[in-house]
């Protein structure tokens, strides 16, 4: 079976304008797509933060390592509130009939300067060899030089391609793709089919949509080396019916295709 390495961005599947607020319907349109999808794939799910995780980081910036005492007790709440999300998705996966497991990101990983530097991959592989479906998540984890950091879940799409190299990564979003501006403020937005990474200062993205993982930016960035390796990068919107379905099958009309 061919794998797939999807994520589920933070801002489909959580309402980035309330702290802690799931989109259940979406997570549980997600799981039915997940549940067919994984009768002819293997998958391996990533999780974003949303309004969840971004909220808590932001206010200790935890992103930044480890600098005062007072941080600690935000490290211990953005597990606690990444832990709560994964629960939905989880709960869902189950609902729906999927063999779903997770396996907590601060758990398994460990980094170094911001960027992950080890990864229990083979914990990973164990499950998928049983027919499971492994969930990580974006996450706040132990840092070899910082103290702590936060390990966006692009940076585990990117980690697991590079050392899984599956058949397609699947970016999941709340729009159809990479845009000429936001799309969500300009009607004159263009949806970008085929979008080079060499071309990225072209990106008329705003800053202050910028979040703690870096935003669309960082995102596109972190697939440089997925794309420079072979691997074929989607992104699209997993928010509509059987959107997520459509991406990995490759059978919707509007998305973004990453290359070089």
């Amino acid at each position: 079976m061919k794998l797939v390495v999807v994520k589920l961005g933070g801002s489909a599947i959580t309402d980035k304008k309330r702290k802690f607020t799931p989109r259940h319907g979406v997570i549980r349109n997600l799981a039915r797509d997940v549940k067919k999808l994984s009768e002819k794939f293997q998958l391996i799910l990533i999780h974003g933060g949303g309004s969840f995780g971004h909220p808590v980081a932001r206010e200790y910036e935890i992103h930044k390592g480890l600098f005062s005492k007072k941080q600690t007790l935000g490290y211990s709440k953005v597990r606690y509130y990444m832990t709560m999300l994964n629960q939905v998705v989880l709960e869902q996966m189950i609902d729906e009939g999927v063999p779903a497991v997770t396996l907590h990101t601060s758990n398994i990983t460990t980094a170094r300067n911001g960027k992950i530097a080890s990864m229990d991959i083979d914990r990973i592989l164990r499950y998928l060899n049983l027919g499971m479906v492994p969930i990580l998540y974006g996450d706040a984890v132990l840092d070899l030089e910082r103290g702590f950091c936060i390990i966006s879940g692009d940076q585990i799409v990117s980690y697991l391609a590079l050392s899984l190299k599956p058949w397609k990564v699947v970016l999941g979003t709340d729009v159809d793709g990479i845009y000429s501006k936001d799309p969500k403020k300009d009607s004159e937005a263009e949806l970008i089919p085929v979008f080079s990474i060499s071309r990225i200062e072209r990106i008329k993205a705003e800053k202050p949509e910028i979040d703690v993982t870096g935003g669309i930016i960082a995102k596109i960035l972190e697939m440089r080396k997925v794309v420079e390796a072979g691997i074929p990068v989607v992104i699209g919107n997993i928010t509509v019916k059987q959107g997520l379905l459509k991406l990995v099958k490759g059978e919707t009309p509007k998305y973004t295709k990453i290359v070089v």
